[in-house]
């Protein structure tokens, strides 16, 4: 019976892989990651966002120094008012980055004082299997 119980779960694992299953959970899993991220952007934590970044935006800039740049580049624009996800793409071993699966978001945000805002964000799958923001772009 363990072995039919085994056997069965190998085939629902293949069909997943098959389907495509396990790509759209990646895509749901790392649209929540970011919008827990940019949640913490939103309150104003930047301190934390940089502790919750991936180690590789770590190398990129110091905590300091990332609290600085959301402060200037973010605090301006006030409170959100809306923010749409426009385009999710997974991206494997692209070139400009160490080996791995990146997902790329593309939000169109409203703010308080500026609307119309593109937010680029860049998660990379860790070890961990966790998805963790690399890097954060406002335009």
């Amino acid at each position: 019976m363990l072995r039919q119980w085994m056997f069965l779960f190998g085939m629902l694992v293949m069909s997943f892989s098959l389907y495509g299953a396990p790509a759209d959970a990646s895509k749901s899993i790392s649209k929540e990651s970011a919008e827990k991220w940019l949640s913490l952007v939103d309150s104003g934590k930047y301190w934390e966002t940089w502790n919750q970044a991936a180690p590789g935006l770590h190398d990129l800039a110091t905590a300091e120094e990332w609290e600085n740049i959301l402060k200037v580049s973010r605090d301006p624009m006030g409170s959100v008012k809306e923010r749409k996800l426009i385009d999710q793409r997974e991206a494997e071993n692209p070139k400009w980055l160490p080996p791995g699966d990146y997902m790329i978001l593309f939000y169109q945000s409203d703010f308080e004082h500026r609307s119309s805002v593109k937010e680029l964000l860049t998660l990379v799958k860790e070890n961990d299997g966790v998805w963790r923001v690399l890097t954060y772009q406002i335009e």
